[in-house]
């Protein structure tokens, strides 16, 4: 019987599945083209903005050492000037994604990621909508003032990879590719699916594990069975699923909606989160380890995804 790894944090987690009940396997990608080049940062007083610290945007930021940047973004990296909105005085702006899917803007983009930032109003869709430019994308693309900005767009990867210039054209460039590497086809063709957010970071809180979740379940039939493996060690990744836990009021947040949303779907959730948590405050359905579960959902056939933070399922 095959054996499959899957990304439990920074280890991986094995599960045997037989042969014929194998719908599809997609190995983990990361791009090694085009490399980007930081010959256009001819300042050395720099404001750089982003949304979150996603791995590529931090291998951007540790080549930018030794200049004096000023970071405008949700999270602190160590060793950079903290500032709490756009910089003005500065030679360089710069704001620097990790390009991939939104379930809100469709793709997670500097648009989107700007948008974000700057805390402005967006409506949440009935389902999430990853790879679709609806209206929140065009209303992220026409009210953001980008004058003066360079996007830096990059690509899941261990290196510098990925395109800067205007917002647009860095926006089309790198969607382009990604479209090209990241779509999975057979969503219909099967009635398990096993995912993981992906190795290491993805898989450290449960937010970024629902990311994954929100770019696989509208392409599944009704009776398709989930499994999510993510080890969360960081815990739950989000104040809305902190206070939604604690039964607060919870208003406006796209993860609790989604969750709503398929509350009716049996969703089996593989991680070291508390079960009083995952199983009466969100509703997923547990087991202690992988086999345990796929073992539980019987002959079926099973799609694997072990980087499903970035992947598009079709």
């Amino acid at each position: 019987m095959p054996e499959f790894w899957i990304p439990y944090g920074d280890v991986e987690i094995v599960v045997n599945i037989k042969r014929e009940n194998l719908g599809f396997y997609e190995d983990i990608k990361l791009m090694e083209e085009p490399k980007l080049d930081l010959d256009f940062i001819k300042k050395d007083k720099i404001l750089v903005a982003f949304y979150k610290l996603l791995p590529s945007v931090r291998i951007f930021l540790d080549r930018l050492k030794g200049k004096d940047v000023y970071v405008f973004s949700e999270d602190r990296p160590q060793g950079f000037k903290w500032v709490k909105e756009v910089k003005e005085d500065v030679e360089c702006k710069i704001f620097v994604n990790q390009f991939g899917l939104d379930p809100i803007f469709g793709f997670n983009s500097s648009y989107s990621s700007f948008f974000r930032l700057l805390k402005k109003k967006f409506s949440i869709p009935e389902e999430p909508k990853p790879g679709v430019e609806g209206e929140n994308f065009k209303l992220a693309k026409d009210s953001l003032n980008l004058e003066n900005w360079i996007s830096v767009e990059l690509l899941p990867s261990k290196d510098l990879v990925g395109y800067s210039g205007d917002f647009e054209s860095s926006y089309q460039r790198a969607k382009e590719i990604f479209l090209k590497n990241y779509i999975v086809e057979g969503g219909r063709r099967v009635k398990g699916l096993i995912l993981s957010p992906g190795p290491g970071y993805y898989s450290s809180n449960l937010s970024l594990g629902l990311k994954a979740l929100w770019n696989t379940l509208p392409f599944l039939d009704e009776d398709s069975k989930v499994i999510l493996v993510c080890e969360a060690l960081e815990g739950l990744g989000s104040k809305a699923l902190e206070n939604f836990v604690m039964d607060k009021k919870v208003e406006g947040d796209e993860d609790i909606n989604f969750l709503k949303r398929y509350s009716k779907r049996e969703i089996i959730l593989i991680s070291t989160l508390p079960k009083y948590y995952t199983q009466k405050k969100l509703g997923f359905h547990t087991f202690d380890s992988l086999q345990e579960a796929v073992n539980y959902l019987g002959n079926r056939k099973f799609g694997i995804l072990p980087f499903a933070y970035n992947t598009l399922l079709k």
